[in-house]
């Protein structure tokens, strides 16, 4: 680029003797940086791959790739194998007649998604970093344990849906095919080191494998097309469990009579066993991938609440994450996979909000975002479907933790000893959800401003009344 230039607030500008345009700003202090064609082409993709970064010059198909990557990532929370147990259950019982639900599910996903990207965006920081500079140590710490709670809940599903595809592709061991994931989640993590494209491409190729099978199963069924319509756009809850199942697709809390394993016998049995190889092969796609993805986002999850070095959260992050998995895996063993998928979603719908209220909060507050805060409809919706889902999570939970108390067999002694711990940490779990959901946003975030060009990227940083000159960096 030949083009040099800088901005000021008056439009003044100079040169110092080793070229960088230097500009008046009347004691407003902007430093902008530009990273050199240079630099660019000689540190190559990597640098910005390792980064995480998606700002990408050249064509606008290449620039387009560049933000279907991590898209692909973002996609993986609808195709986990547990969402892959639920939605089996739900087909199994209703037919189409609660795609609705999906698509209900689907849209308030995508909403609370398009939140955290804008977040991210306007601020250069994601939730974690802005959780360790917003709270008091003792709520960081707490927001950092449900959050690595989360992520290794979240993994454990992927693990197990990975076992069991491999017993039923290749008839290894159930433990075999735990050890073999979590080799392979290690291996693909350590693409990072060459760029996280290359990470991408392997989610994307996996996601190519869910979709080839995926077609390949609906050639055979070949479902009529009036029912798809009516079940994706006509709300209806008729049949038994209906509510129930409906429930369970939104918050996975419902546990399905139809597991991942017998529905491998199921396929067996109706498409013959040539056809289920390609129910088992998408298994195994959605459940390494997701047993990446999770480990992925654990380190930088890891990296906002402890500021580590990045090589320590790469040898660190996926170990606290497959450690704890491969444990609760291998003490389960195959015939405890729905009882674990289970509790697997128990405790993703209890640290839901210490994510979901945060993330609401820091996006609809002007201190935080400025003027990209959400706007007021936005932030309606985004409370009232945030509120459902905790609202419907916590009813489940409380309503199955009561009528299992009431009807077990335990001694009362042994069911007053765990009423007098539950009911304790179920009020303090409300209280720590209403302080998060009433507490005053006290970050001010350093916003980045528009590009100065076609192909520089400015970042503001704070205002220093003392100076009065603007440096920027030029190509």
């Amino acid at each position: 680029m030949e083009e040099r230039g800088s901005i000021g607030r008056d439009g003044g500008q100079q040169q110092d003797g080793n070229g960088r345009a230097v500009a008046i700003a009347d004691g407003d202090v902007i430093e902008m940086e530009a990273a050199a064609a240079s630099t660019v082409a000689s540190s190559g993709q990597q640098g910005d791959d390792a980064a995480g970064g998606v700002h990408v010059q050249g064509p606008r198909w290449k620039r387009f790739l560049a933000y279907v990557g991590p898209g692909f990532l973002i996609s993986m929370a609808y195709l986990d194998p547990s969402n892959l147990q639920t939605d089996l259950q739900a087909g199994y019982s209703h037919r189409y007649e609660l795609l609705w639900v999906l698509l209900f599910g689907f849209i308030f996903v995508l909403i609370i998604q398009s939140l955290a990207a804008k977040l991210g965006i306007v601020t250069g920081r994601h939730l974690a970093e802005l959780c360790m500079s917003e709270y008091p140590k003792p709520v960081r710490y707490g927001l950092w344990f449900f959050a690595e709670l989360g992520v290794i809940a979240a993994t454990i599903p992927g693990v197990l849906g990975t076992a069991l595809a491999y017993n039923m592709v290749l008839d290894l061991p159930f433990w075999a095919g735990v050890l073999i994931c979590a080799a392979t989640v290690i291996l693909l993590l350590g693409l990072q080191s060459y760029g996280v494209r290359k990470l991408e491409f392997m989610i994307a190729v996996f996601m190519l494998i869910m979709a080839s099978c995926f077609f390949i199963e609906l050639s055979h069924v070949n479902p009529p097309m009036n029912e798809l319509i009516e079940g994706l756009f006509i709300p209806r809850l008729k049949g038994h469990y209906a509510i129930s199942d409906a429930v369970a697709l939104i918050s996975a809390l419902v546990v399905p009579s139809l597991t991942l394993k017998s529905a491998s016998v199921l396929f067996k049995n109706i498409l013959g066993r040539s056809r289920s190889i390609f129910y088992g092969l998408a298994l195994l796609a959605s459940g390494q991938s997701c047993a990446v993805v999770t480990t992925y986002s654990g380190q930088y999850i890891m990296q906002g609440f402890s500021g580590m070095r990045v090589f320590i959260i790469y040898l660190f992050a996926p170990c606290l994450t497959m450690v704890p998995t491969l444990i609760i895996c291998g003490i389960g063993g195959a015939l405890r996979v729905r009882q674990l998928i289970n509790i697997a979603a128990v405790i993703l719908s209890f640290v839901l909000p210490f994510a979901l209220v945060p993330l609401l909060k820091f996006s609809s507050c002007c201190s935080m975002i400025g003027p990209y805060k959400n706007s007021t409809w936005i932030t309606r919706i985004s409370w009232i479907l945030s509120l459902v889902i905790i609202g419907i999570n916590t009813y489940f939970f409380c309503t199955s933790f009561v009528s299992w108390l009431v009807y077990s067999d335990l001694p009362r002694f042994a069911k007053a000893i765990i009423s007098t711990l539950v009911f304790p940490f179920m009020a303090a779990y409300i209280v720590a959800v209403i302080y998060l959901a009433f507490r005053k946003v006290s970050t001010n975030a350093v916003l980045p401003s528009s590009s100065v060009s076609c192909e520089i990227e400015v970042a503001e940083v704070p205002r220093q009344d003392n100076k009065d000159e603007v440096l920027a960096l030029h190509c």
